[in-house]
């Protein structure tokens, strides 16, 4: 059993890097998938955990992080009924 947390944040036995570090790192990871910026000063948030024992992207939505769940537990295909993957609608 593990914690589900996000990458790149600190827990327990894992250092926090700052955006360029963990950019250079995550590319040479085979476990994530990004493409994230060395030169660009935004916070990189946007990829994918093959392993979540690394953590895992966000991208602001649930269903998100449950895709890169299901990839972790060996599902091969997902079927995503009536999502909505835009992060910037709020409820209200």
């Amino acid at each position: 059993m593990f914690r589900f947390e996000r990458v790149n944040r600190d827990v327990a036995g894992r250092e926090i890097m700052d955006d360029r570090q963990f950019a250079w790192q995550a590319q040479r990871d085979p476990d994530l998938e990004c493409g994230f910026s060395w030169l660009r000063q935004k916070p990189n948030r946007i990829g994918f955990s093959r392993n979540l024992e690394k953590g895992y992207f966000s991208s602001r939505t649930v269903p998100y992080a449950g895709i890169q769940l299901a990839y972790h537990l060996g599902f091969s295909r997902v079927f995503l009924v009536g999502m909505d993957f835009d992060s910037s609608l709020r409820a209200g």
